[in-house]
C-alpha cells in the first residue's frame, strides 16, 4: 500500500473526527486522544492502527510489511462509527446526562433536608 494512499484514509478519519466529535489537534493522533472516551474502544484501537500504519508507510523499509486488509480494514471500523453519528450529537447527550445527574442530586439533597427538618420539628 502506497503511502499517499494511507495518508488520505488517516486524513479523511482525522477530518471526521474534527466534524463529528469536535476533536481538536493537527494530527490524527492529536484528534484521537482529543475525542478521548467519546470512541469506543474497538475504534480508538482502528484509529491507532491507522496512525502506526501511517507512520510505517513513511518508512520506505518497512512500509512493503505493511498489511492492506488491515490498514482498509481499519479504515472501514473508523468510517462505521463516524458516519453513523450526527455532528455534536454525542456533546449534546454528554450535556443531558450532566444535566439530569444534577437535577437528580439537587432532588435528593432537598429530600434529605426536608426529611432531617422534618425530624427536627420543624
Amino acid at each position: 500500500m502506497e503511502q499517499v494512499t494511507v495518508n488520505q484514509l488517516a486524513e479523511r478519519i482525522s477530518e471526521l473526527l474534527g466534524e463529528r466529535l469536535g476533536a481538536k489537534g493537527k494530527t490524527l493522533r492529536a484528534r484521537i486522544g482529543s475525542a478521548g472516551s467519546q470512541l469506543p474502544r474497538k475504534v480508538r484501537k482502528a484509529a491507532l492502527e491507522l496512525v502506526e500504519a501511517q507512520e510505517q508507510a513513511m518508512d520506505a523499509g518497512r512500509a512493503l510489511e505493511l498489511d492492506a486488509q488491515k490498514v482498509t480494514g481499519d479504515y472501514s471500523t473508523c468510517l462505521e462509527f463516524l458516519k453513523g453519528i450526527e455532528p455534536g450529537e454525542i456533546r449534546v447527550k454528554s450535556r443531558l446526562r450532566t444535566t439530569t445527574l444534577i437535577v437528580i442530586q439537587l432532588t435528593l439533597i432537598v429530600l434529605a433536608l426536608s426529611a432531617f427538618l422534618g425530624w427536627r420539628g420543624y
